[in-house]
């Protein structure tokens, strides 16, 4: 098991606990968390931890099943961060995109006057806000940032935005949507 590893490896060299927290960049109670099995170093760490004691990373993960599946969790959550990432870069550009076509489109034509304008923000409201909801469910899902509150800390930028994995954060996100299509058929139609 990795906590017994280095705990035997550490007293056979002679090091304190706090002379390998020195060495790794890390605190004595974290060294003494690894040893105790409470929590596992991140894998930039247990590299470091691998040249320190001279042991193979192959030999330090051996045999203990929960460091593996933390290693795989940690794999996992990274990749589902770049895909947000990616999520929200698409939907600013997907926006950005349709409200600079429609107007565009509107000056080209000889209308640009405020329904066209209104018309194109709307049309670039109503995609944003449905990735949005697809962004914060996706987010607000992962067990690091599982809620039951209504209110969540916005993705990007300042501010609160509606918990759309909650059944009245849904709710409200179509709500918003019914809302949005709603203005969008008032203002052509007008």
């Amino acid at each position: 098991m990795f906590s017994d590893i280095i705990k035997k490896r550490r007293n056979e060299l002679g090091w304190t606990q706090q002379e390998v927290a020195d060495k790794l960049f890390v605190t004595r109670q974290t060294i003494s968390n690894w040893e105790n099995g409470k929590n596992f170093p991140d894998i930039p760490t247990l590299i470091k931890i691998s040249d320190q004691f001279e042991l193979s990373l192959d030999y330090l993960l051996k045999g203990d099943e929960q460091y593996v599946k933390k290693v795989e969790q940690d794999y996992e959550q990274i990749s589902q961060k770049k895909e947000i990432k990616k999520l929200g870069r698409f939907v600013a550009a997907l926006s950005i995109l349709i409200m600079g076509l429609a107007i565009i489109g509107g000056t080209l034509f000889g209308q640009a006057n405020e329904k066209w304008v209104g018309l194109a923000i709307l049309t670039a409201c109503i995609p944003l806000e449905i990735m949005s909801y697809f962004l914060y469910k996706a987010i607000y899902s992962q067990p690091e940032n599982e809620t039951n509150s209504i209110w969540v800390p916005k993705v990007y930028g300042i501010g609160l935005s509606i918990n759309p994995n909650l059944l009245l954060g849904k709710a409200v996100w179509l709500l918003i949507f019914i809302g949005l299509v709603g203005l969008w058929f008032y203002t052509l139609l007008v």
